[in-house]
C-alpha cells in the first residue's frame, strides 16, 4: 500500500478529456457528471449507485462520492460497482462520518454507519473490489468548520494535525484516543487496481495454468 499523509486533499490526475462523475450530486463543481436521482441537469445522468451505473467498464478516470456510502445497504455490492466503472490507478474520494463520532453518525436516520481509515486501507486485499489507499484525514470539524461550535473549532486546530501527522497517528488515534472525543468526519482518497498481474501477485486472482507441452513429432 503506498500512502502519503502530506498529499494535498485534492489528488490530481493528468489533463485530459477525463471522465469525472460526482455520485450524489454534492461537490458544486463544473468539470464533472453529476449522477443523483433527482435534482440532475441537462448535461447529468440520472441514475443511483445502488441501481447500478450507466457507465460502461474501465470508462472512468476519477469519482467523487461525498456523503453518499453511509447511506447504503449493500456496501460491498456498492464498492464494487464504483470498482468496475473505474479505470486502472482512477482515484475516488470518498467523504463519510467517522465511526468515533457516534452523534455524526447516528444524526441522520437514513445513514446505516459509520467508517474508519483502518477498514479503507485494507481494501487492497480485498478481492471484490481491490482499491489501494493514497490519503486520508480525519477531520475534528467536518468538512465544515464555521459551523462548529467555536470551542470545538478551537480543540480541531490541535487535535487534527496531531491526529493526522502520519499514518501511525491516524491508527493510534482511531484505536486508541478518538472515541473520546468524536471525529465528525474522514476523507480518504483510494485508488483503483485493475492489473491482472498485480492482482494475481495479491492472490486475488486464480494463477493462469501452464499448458502441458506437447509432444513432438518425430
Amino acid at each position: 500500500m503506498v500512502f502519503d499523509a502530506s498529499l494535498p486533499a485534492t489528488v490530481t490526475l493528468p489533463m485530459a478529456r477525463l471522465i469525472r462523475l460526482d455520485l450524489g450530486n454534492r461537490t458544486g463543481r463544473r468539470d464533472v457528471i453529476a449522477v443523483d436521482s433527482f435534482f440532475v441537469s441537462r448535461r447529468d445522468v440520472r441514475g443511483e449507485l445502488e441501481g447500478g451505473l450507466p457507465f460502461r467498464d474501465n470508462s472512468v478516470d476519477e469519482v467523487f462520492c461525498y456523503d453518499v456510502l453511509q447511506h447504503i445497504a449493500d456496501l460491498p455490492a456498492a464498492l464494487r460497482e464504483i470498482w468496475r466503472v473505474c479505470k486502472e490507478g482512477s482515484l475516488v474520494h470518498i467523504r463519510v462520518p467517522h465511526a468515533s463520532s457516534t452523534f455524526t453518525t447516528w444524526m441522520d436516520v437514513t445513514q446505516r454507519r459509520g467508517f474508519t481509515i483502518e477498514a479503507f486501507g485494507r481494501l487492497g486485499a480485498y478481492a471484490l473490489a481491490p482499491f489501494d489507499l493514497e490519503y486520508a484525514r480525519l477531520r475534528f470539524t467536518g468538512h465544515r468548520p464555521e459551523d462548529a461550535h467555536p470551542l470545538r473549532r478551537l480543540l480541531g486546530l490541535v487535535l487534527e494535525p496531531l491526529a493526522n501527522r502520519s499514518r501511525v497517528s491516524q491508527y493510534r488515534c482511531e484505536r486508541w484516543w478518538g472515541h473520546w472525543l468524536g471525529f465528525d468526519e474522514v476523507y480518504v482518497v483510494i485508488r483503483a487496481v485493475k492489473d491482472e498481474e498485480e492482482l494475481r501477485r495479491r492472490r486475488l486472482l486464480p494463477r493462469q495454468r501452464r499448458q502441458p507441452a506437447r509432444a513432438q513429432p518425430p
